[in-house]
């Protein structure tokens, strides 16, 4: 599933990364969401290119990425109803390349998880620059702390890395939450907390970074810390609180009352000066290394978590 807007630039590369995948079978649904360029002449010329490959485009309004990869969920959800069902389900965007081994690892991975349960993987990334130059990993190998009180804190599935079953894609779209600000924290929480979660250090896929995502990229310890203070103040105030509190409501009555309390321990926060400090001072709630940790503790003081 990939949402498409003004990717010119970028776009074939990706169907040519998409198309060249090795030991799966693949469905590419394209949703785009209102370009004002050739994008989507582009992707018709690439569909007469190579009839072969299997592309199917639906011209949609400009309505965001996190609102159009909503859209094709439900579209992949009312085709399975349909009868056409696939095994599994990716998220891609429009300006990344993928390794040729990047689904067939992730089929890999969770191929004998119950397929009964929502299941969903998600790996690691190289960090390239737009000529696709190496510039790090996104996370340092072992550096992801695997508990579920530090996913409450951090995303660490983007959706381009991301793969799931028809289960975990009838979860997204059938109790959708009332607030998505990214699609892929949706996916990644219906895993941990309804089915199965796995993360895989090893990178499959070549993550374009542009000049409005690049923290910590280059950067001088002070210089990040700027950043990211300057985020806390501005973009990302209350997004984990509002992100959390609109998932338990779509989901409370599908999980246990332990998961239901640990979720409402930071989706409520700020309701008492209790429930912060058993935030701030617990061990359990924190990230994989001491910078990305006091940042965190810093937006459970200032109530911008």
């Amino acid at each position: 599933m990939l949402s498409t807007y003004n990717g010119t630039a970028d776009l074939e590369q990706q169907l040519d990364s998409i198309r060249k995948q090795l030991a799966v079978d693949v469905t590419l649904l394209i949703r785009d969401d209102g370009s004002t360029d050739v994008t989507t002449r582009q992707i018709e010329d690439y569909k007469q290119q190579y009839p072969d490959f299997k592309i199917e485009l639906i011209y949609g309004k400009n309505v965001g990425f996190a609102r159009s990869f909503t859209a094709l969920v439900n579209v992949a959800t009312k085709k399975a109803e349909d009868g056409v069902l696939f095994d599994f389900y990716a998220f891609s965007d429009q300006d990344d390349v993928w390794l040729p081994e990047k689904l067939v690892a992730a089929v890999t991975k969770i191929k004998g998880l119950p397929q009964n349960m929502a299941n969903v993987y998600c790996s690691n990334a190289n960090l390239v620059d737009a000529n696709l130059s190496f510039l790090r990993l996104m996370n340092p190998v072992g550096s992801v702390k695997l508990t579920k009180e530090s996913f409450l804190l951090r995303n660490i599935a983007v959706g381009c890395t991301m793969l799931f079953n028809y289960r975990a894609l009838w979860y997204y779209n059938t109790y959708t939450p009332r607030y998505i600000r990214v699609h892929d924290y949706v996916m990644f929480l219906i895993g941990v907390f309804l089915g199965n979660f796995v993360y895989d250090d090893t990178p499959y896929i070549n993550y374009r970074q542009h000049t409005n995502n690049q923290i910590g990229i280059a950067m001088s310890m002070r210089e990040r810390m700027q950043k990211r203070i300057k985020r806390i103040k501005k973009k990302e105030k209350q997004i984990q609180e509002r992100s959390i509190g609109a998932f338990l409501d779509a989901y409370k009555h599908l999980l246990d009352s332990e998961t239901e309390h640990l979720l409402s321990r930071v989706a409520y926060y700020k309701r008492s000066a209790w429930n912060r400090l058993s935030l701030l001072f617990s061990r359990k709630f924190t990230l994989g290394t001491w910078e990305k940790s006091f940042f965190v503790k810093l937006k459970i003081v200032l109530g911008t978590l």
